[in-house]
C-alpha cells in the first residue's frame, strides 16, 4: 500500500509567499494602469474644455466693437494681483454668436466678462468665470469700472454666468496697438480697440499662448 507524503510547513509557506508576491504585483500593475487611464481621460477632458473656451472667446473677441462716446460699448481689461500672481479680467461689447448652450438671440448686442478669481477651495489655483449681460442697449450705462461699478449693467440687463475652469495657475492678457504692447486696456481712455490680444495661461502644469484679432473697427 502506497503512502502519500504531504507538503511540509516550509513548502507551504514558500508557496503562499510566492502567490502573495504575484498577487501584489498584479494589484500594483492594475493600479498603475488605472492611474494612467484616468490621467489620459482627465487630460482629454481638459483639452476639450480648452478648445471650447478658446473657440468661443475667438468668435466673441473677433466680433468686438466700440462706438466712440457711447458708454454702452466698452473694451476694458486691467492687470491686477491675486496673491503673488498678476492676472487680467476682461470685459467687452460684442455681437452674440448664438452658442447652443447660451441664451440670447443671434446678432444681439451683449457685454461679455471674463472674471479671474482666487479658487475658494485652493488659493493656489485661479477660477475663470464667464458672465454675459444681455439687453445692454436698453439703458444708458453711467458708470464703467470693472466689477463694483458694473452694477448698473447687471441691474439693467439679463445675465448668464458660469465657471469655465477652476484650476488655472496663470491668466494674463496683453494688447497690441500701433506697434506697442500694453498690459491693460480701457477704451474710454484709448478711445479705440486694440488690434490684437495675446492670452497667456497655465493649466495642468503646462503654459499656453493664444492670439486673437479684432476684425470689427470702432465707429
Amino acid at each position: 500500500m502506497k503512502s502519500f507524503k504531504g507538503f511540509t510547513l516550509i513548502e507551504l509557506l514558500i508557496a503562499i509567499t510566492i502567490v502573495s508576491v504575484i498577487a501584489a504585483a498584479c494589484v500594483v500593475s492594475f493600479t498603475s494602469i488605472n492611474r494612467v487611464v484616468d490621467l489620459h481621460r482627465r487630460n482629454d477632458e481638459m483639452l476639450r474644455d480648452l478648445r471650447g473656451f478658446l473657440e468661443s472667446a475667438d468668435v466673441e473677441i473677433s466680433s468686438a466693437f466700440y462706438v466712440r462716446d457711447d458708454k454702452r460699448t466698452i473694451f476694458f481689461s486691467q492687470r491686477r494681483e491675486i496673491g503673488d500672481r498678476e492676472v487680467n479680467n476682461l470685459m467687452f461689447t460684442t455681437v452674440h454668436p448664438q452658442h447652443y448652450l447660451e441664451l440670447g438671440l443671434r446678432g444681439e448686442i451683449i457685454n461679455v466678462q471674463y472674471i479671474v478669481e482666487s479658487n475658494e477651495d485652493n488659493p493656489g489655483l485661479l477660477t475663470l468665470r464667464k458672465r454675459i449681460l444681455f439687453n445692454t442697449f436698453s439703458n444708458e450705462v453711467q458708470t464703467l469700472s470693472f466689477e463694483s461699478e458694473y452694477a448698473s449693467l447687471i441691474e439693467n440687463g439679463a445675465m448668464a454666468e458660469y465657471v469655465i475652469r477652476d484650476d488655472f495657475t496663470l491668466f494674463q492678457l496683453r494688447f497690441y496697438s500701433e506697434g506697442k504692447w500694453h498690459d491693460s486696456w480701457d477704451s474710454r481712455k484709448q478711445n479705440q480697440l486694440p488690434e490684437s490680444i495675446e492670452l497667456i495661461f497655465s493649466l495642468g502644469g503646462k503654459k499656453y499662448r493664444e492670439m486673437f484679432n479684432i476684425f470689427i473697427s470702432e465707429t
